[in-house]
């Protein structure tokens, strides 16, 4: 594999997924499967494809790969977004309890979360390193089947 094409591909896919599933209103495409997830891991592999101009076709592995790398990089990115954010996200659930007051009960471990930066912090790093990595695969092997012919130019 050509390593320089896997970093720009894989760095250019995860700050995709990361950025569109931190967009106010934009990150509703991730109600369906988290779409932005595995379109992230699709344009990996789409990019990667183009930027490393090889005659070959890429295995399922190295498909699966080009996905797993950007959903890795993707959580990184995704939780420095949501570290800048943090306050304004305490904010809004401290809006939305005054107005919804029935709700507390519900939403006192989540702004536990949100007061403590070190568990915010790992809290959604965890989740992200599960589930971006995970759907970047996924969108890594449709990807792998959208582009089975090298795109050489």
């Amino acid at each position: 594999m050509n390593s320089r094409a896997l970093l720009v591909s894989t760095l250019i896919g995860g700050f995709t997924m990361a950025v569109l599933s931190n967009i106010p209103m934009v990150n509703l495409a991730n109600c369906l499967f988290c779409f932005w997830l595995w379109a992230g891991g699709i344009l990996a592999v789409y990019l990667y494809r183009r930027f490393s101009k090889s005659p070959e076709p890429l295995s399922l592995k190295e498909d699966l790969m080009i996905g797993l790398v950007s959903g890795v990089f993707g959580a990184v990115f995704a939780t420095l977004l949501a570290l800048m954010y943090q306050s304004a996200s305490q904010e809004a659930i401290m809006r939305f309890l005054n107005e919804y007051p029935q709700f507390s009960g519900q939403l006192h471990n989540l702004l536990d979360i949100y007061r403590s930066p070190s568990n915010f912090t790992s809290f959604v790093l965890f989740t992200n390193l599960f589930f971006y990595p995970l759907f970047g695969l996924i969108g890594g092997m449709i990807g792998g089947a959208l582009f089975k012919k090298p795109a050489v130019s």
